[in-house]
């Protein structure tokens, strides 16, 4: 009897050291793919911010110093370039077109959000009328 309690004890350490092996293994794993997402991230705020002074400084010798600081600091503007404005605050969620008198008019919208009635919303609409913002205004 002793002999076959020493074979299960053994068996059971062995299963017991085989397991924790295979959790350490997992975690290592684990913590490289961490490790290398957590390295993918830093890389692409890196090349987003890159890029975006890259894209402030053609806007300013496009466009103007002055414009170019608005855009960096996501502002909108009556008589503001359409281009301007996806520099600024990216594309829009919906665009509605239409032609009113000769002029292709869009309204812009942004921020989108579920009402309490399960409807999608939006919390800002912009209006643009031949690529140059004529107004906007807050839906909520």
């Amino acid at each position: 009897m002793g002999i076959v309690l020493t074979i299960v004890v053994i068996t059971v350490f062995c299963y017991l050291a085989y397991c924790f092996y295979k959790q350490t293994e997992a975690n290592d794993e684990h913590i490289t793919l961490i490790n290398t997402a957590e390295k993918n991230w830093v890389d692409a705020i890196e090349e987003t911010t890159q890029a975006k002074k890259e894209l402030i400084q053609s806007i300013a010798e496009l466009f103007g110093q002055n414009d170019a600081e608005r855009v960096d600091q996501n502002k909108i503007w009556i008589g503001m370039n359409k281009q301007l404005l996806l520099a600024s605050w990216g594309n829009a969620e919906e665009i509605k077109e239409s032609y009113v008198r000769g002029k292709q008019v869009e309204k812009m919208y942004y921020r989108p959000y579920i009402n309490r009635l399960g409807s999608k919303k939006y919390e800002f609409e912009i209006t643009v009328e031949d690529f140059v913002i004529t107004g906007w205004k807050d839906l909520i």
